[in-house]
């Protein structure tokens, strides 16, 4: 039998490794770009989970759609704004014929 998987853990487990590039100060790269060559990320999109060079970062905050994204600076205030900012994903039973709750 196969054990269900933890989301709350699994969610816990995400976080923290978004939190660990944050607080380390590595060069994270930008997650956005398509181009090739992507730019050191300088925000963290909770919504997205994606992190973002300034230029995409721009694209974003004036996207109508995603303008009202949570987005968090790569320092320690962003590193305690996301544990409290991201959100779960929605999750469903993958088993077949379960009610979503």
């Amino acid at each position: 039998s196969v054990l269900p998987q933890n989301l709350h853990l699994g969610f816990e487990v995400e976080v923290a490794g978004y939190m660990s590039k944050m607080v380390n100060n590595s060069e994270v790269c930008c997650d956005e770009c398509v181009d090739g060559r992507n730019g050191l990320a300088v925000v963290f999109c909770c919504m997205c989970r994606q992190f973002l060079c300034k230029l995409c970062r721009d694209h974003h905050s004036s996207s109508r759609k995603l303008s009202k994204h949570k987005i968090v600076g790569l320092d320690q205030e962003g590193d305690r704004q996301l544990h409290t900012t991201m959100k779960p994903r929605d999750h469903y039973c993958s088993q077949p014929n379960h009610e979503d709750n």
